[in-house]
């Protein structure tokens, strides 16, 4: 009897060894675990910003040309006559300034703040505006002007950080973003579609003819505006242009061979905001 006992035993051993390991369940992902409307509105969260616009599509282009090449084309003569009032197709209301052919005079009159707190800072800027006035049909500019909603926007640390002479090399590096040299891009070509390429599929719209602008300052995107839905999901575009981070354009002027566009925030990059912040230069606003 013991004989056969032992016999049972080692075979049960050799069938199920003692060390033996069981393996583990394999984990769930925490994002699994998620309720479908949880994840929604987390991912709407993130992605608030960047569905404020429709970017470029790598096709697209880019206009406008460095400083240095804009000022080599530039043929003084005299200065044009105003441009009449012009309406594409009743998305803008795009109209000439009669009262003069000259932007920095334009811009004194109409963009007060952003000419004296921003533009003024940055001679290229200023010499560049300048030089157009002046310039041949195939030189003109093209200027991002923010209104008064923009500036008014800001918070007073911003409005103070701006206009300390302390930051001025970033001033300067945020007005050139507003400045397009040795080319006038109308309204007209800020919305225009590219109907070469085959149409898109699933219902979406045709890419735009521009993907951004050169400016002083270097690219800005060019995309479009979308509106509604919720936290950034269901939104659809309501026709208005965007340019740089969230400036939409509001109005378009032309002046003389150059066109300034109205528009309700800065076109320049957050990140420069950001400069400003880690320099905390003592009396800039700091806290």
């Amino acid at each position: 009897g013991r004989k056969s006992t032992h016999t049972r035993t080692r075979q049960r051993r050799k069938t199920h060894p003692p060390d033996s390991v069981v393996p583990p369940r394999p984990r769930t992902p925490f994002s699994a675990t998620m309720k479908p409307t949880s994840a929604a509105v987390i991912l709407a969260l993130f992605a608030a910003h960047a569905s404020a616009f429709q970017p470029p599509s790598p096709a697209s282009k880019f206009i406008g040309r460095p400083a240095a090449a804009a000022s080599a084309s530039l043929s003084p003569r005299r200065p044009s006559a105003p441009l009449f009032s012009t309406e594409d197709d009743g998305s803008f209301a795009e109209a000439a300034a009669e009262s003069t052919s000259d932007v920095e005079t334009f811009l004194s009159q109409a963009f007060p703040e952003f000419l004296s707190s921003l533009l003024s800072k940055d001679e290229e800027a200023l010499k560049a505006i300048r030089l157009a006035t002046t310039a041949g049909p195939e030189g003109g500019c093209t200027v991002f002007a923010p209104n008064a909603d923009a500036f008014a926007s800001l918070s007073d640390r911003q409005g103070r950080q701006i206009t300390d002479p302390r930051n001025l090399e970033t001033t300067q590096k945020m007005a050139k973003y507003h400045v397009v040299t040795g080319e006038a891009v109308s309204s007209r070509t800020l919305k225009t579609e590219d109907w070469k390429g085959p149409k898109p599929t699933g219902g979406a719209p045709r890419p735009l003819v521009i993907g951004g602008v050169v400016t002083l300052g270097g690219e800005v995107p060019v995309g479009r505006a979308k509106s509604g839905g919720f936290l950034g999901i269901g939104a659809k575009e309501d026709g208005r242009i965007v340019v740089g981070p969230e400036a939409i354009v509001m109005k378009s002027f032309e002046i003389g061979n150059s066109v300034v566009h109205e528009v309700d925030n800065f076109i320049s990059p957050r990140i420069l905001w950001r400069y400003f912040d880690q320099l905390q230069i003592p009396g800039t606003g700091g806290n």
